[in-house]
């Protein structure tokens, strides 16, 4: 697949749908590619806990002899050991274990949300630049229908067919006509910069877009059954939770800490000053020394600090869940607002567009009667343009919306 993105990029012309673009964001994004390699190194970091558990092996040898102007004044010695050893209990391991397995769980959701916080941001720079395409078709038609008008104006002044101030507001049309629909194509322009960039692309490139296909099925949940749902399944505060887990069992393993770390163990020496040559000679001919111990280790002077500094942690971590959420309600109501507001807009932008085509059909048919002037046409012209561009605008946006709300309640499914 990865080879098929750079053949695709490599094109001057991108023939892209929501799903190819998306794909081609993710391979070039640069945070989720950091997401997931901190995904990655919080699963090392776990089972470096998990295994810093296991039994311990350590094997040490040397060899020393001592001279003095070339005579040796004591003997060489030679001496290997083995020392085998095994926590049975230690809060200090145990919570670095519980609290790796929270993170790895917290940087799980993190890129869940990062993967989904990049879909969303694609999908509101793809559907931005369609939109803006479609307006700048709209644009260009109004400033050449005007610009025709102007021409028209022009010769019909010269033969005194009409009025100076008709001929005046033809000019002042075509000016304003001409400056939108320059407008238009700087829009367009800078929309397709904000997708190409999305995209991880920094080259000139023709954007060929192919509409998104979305389900249509609509978002029927009352504001507090969207909280409620927030808190179960947005990713973001599910990363909070497992922080906020993490903290609380810091806490209470700090509070277990002035227990004694527990440990047991097998240690073997051996000591000559001959080295030995043989299995035979090392099992029979040295001097050597083995056998079993157990060490315990107390904490008496910081543990009461690391609990004051655990706990406070947890106070943090609460707080910072808490603010999280109470950021997360306020964006899920705008959200939920302003999807409601463009689904309004929906259906009147349908109404007035039909509104709006009859007028201007009925103004176009009296203007050319004679029977209004050319600003009364002009306004009906108008009225459609805004028309149009609101049908255009309400549609897209209502996307928008929809999965902005799908986004911050954690109910978009996670694109594969």
């Amino acid at each position: 697949m990865n080879n098929i993105l750079i053949l695709i990029l490599t094109l001057d012309t991108l023939k892209l749908d929501i799903d190819l673009a998306y794909k081609i964001s993710l391979a070039n994004n640069f945070t989720y590619k950091e997401e997931i390699e901190r995904e990655n190194l919080s699963n090392i970091l776990f089972y470096k806990s998990v295994f810093s558990y296991m039994p311990n092996l350590s094997i040490t040898g040397s060899y020393s002899d001592i001279k003095k102007e070339g005579f040796i004044v004591s003997p060489k010695n030679y001496s290997f050991s083995i020392d085998f050893s095994q926590n049975i209990f230690s809060p200090i391991h145990l919570r670095n274990i519980t609290k790796s397995f929270y993170s790895k769980n917290a940087e799980r959701f993190i890129r869940i949300h990062e993967k989904k916080r990049l879909f969303l941001n694609l999908l509101e720079n793809y559907v931005e630049f369609l939109k803006a395409e479609k307006i700048l078709v709209l644009k260009k038609k109004s400033f050449e229908r005007a610009f025709e008008n102007s021409k028209i104006f022009e010769e019909k002044y010269k033969l005194n067919a009409i009025s100076k101030l008709d001929y005046l507001n033809s000019i002042i049309n075509l000016k304003a006509k001409e400056i939108e629909y320059k407008e238009a194509i700087k829009n367009a322009e800078d929309r397709k910069w904000n997708l190409l960039l999305t995209l991880g692309i920094k080259e000139e490139k023709v954007l060929s877009l192919k509409e998104p296909e979305f389900k249509e099925e609509e978002i029927n949940y009352e504001f507090q059954e969207l909280l409620r749902i927030a808190q179960v399944k947005k990713e973001l505060i599910l990363s909070l939770k497992e922080e906020k887990k993490s903290a609380f069992s810091d806490f209470i393993f700090s509070s277990l800490s002035f227990l004694p770390e527990f440990k047991w163990g097998y240690y073997f020496n051996y000591q000559d000053t001959i080295f030995p040559k043989s299995y035979h000679y090392l099992m029979e001919n040295f001097e050597k020394s083995k056998g079993f111990y157990f060490s315990f280790n107390f904490k008496f002077f910081d543990y009461p600090f690391d609990i004051l500094r655990d706990r406070k942690n947890y106070e943090i971590q609460k707080i910072y869940l808490e603010k999280n959420l109470f950021e997360l309600y306020e964006q899920i109501e705008n959200a939920l607002t302003s999807l409601n507001l463009a689904k309004d807009n929906v259906l009147l932008s349908d109404s007035y567009l039909e509104v709006a085509k009859e007028g201007y059909n009925l103004a176009d048919a009296q203007y050319k009667l004679g029977k209004i002037s050319y600003v009364e046409f002009l306004k009906a012209e108008e009225s459609l343009l805004d028309a149009e561009l609101k049908y255009i605008s309400s549609r897209y946006d209502y996307i928008k919306y929809k999965y902005t709300l799908l986004f911050l309640t954690g109910l978009l499914e996670e694109v594969k």
